[in-house]
């Protein structure tokens, strides 16, 4: 029964391990095409122009979208895992926002946003498994 135990509480911190690695390569992601945005000279809706940045708060939304599933993984929350697909699934509404003035890089952050939103779904279902 204990061997049994210990399994399944390295197997929920392996998926929350995976659920934090992915949380850090959609902020890589959505910082890199952020940057690469405004180096081309189409800055998204949120992040605006050098001339005329957005506000702080509005810069700091894509950052919050990612950084509050790795807040609520680490408090071990049962709802974790669709706090994470629903955080993803807001950097596609964000990305959205770009659709029309700059659609390449709508596109670079809906990849982006898509993939972690599949990935945090994997690691839903993954945890489904050990509950």
């Amino acid at each position: 029964m204990a061997d049994a135990r210990h399994r399944h509480h390295g197997a929920v911190a392996g998926w929350r391990v995976v659920a934090h690695i992915t949380s850090a390569l959609v902020l890589a992601g959505t910082a890199a095409v952020a940057v690469s945005s405004r180096t081309i000279g189409r800055p998204t809706w949120w992040l605006g122009p050098t001339s005329n940045p957005a506000s702080p708060l509005l810069i700091l939304l894509p950052v919050a979208l990612v950084a509050l599933p790795v807040v609520v993984h680490l408090m071990k929350s049962r709802v974790a895992p669709a706090v994470s697909v629903a955080c993803s699934l807001g950097l596609v509404a964000l990305a959205l926002g770009d659709a029309g003035d700059s659609s390449a890089v709508a596109l670079g952050f809906v990849v982006v946003a898509l993939a972690g939103a599949l990935a945090h779904g994997a690691v839903w279902l993954g945890l489904r498994q050990y509950r």
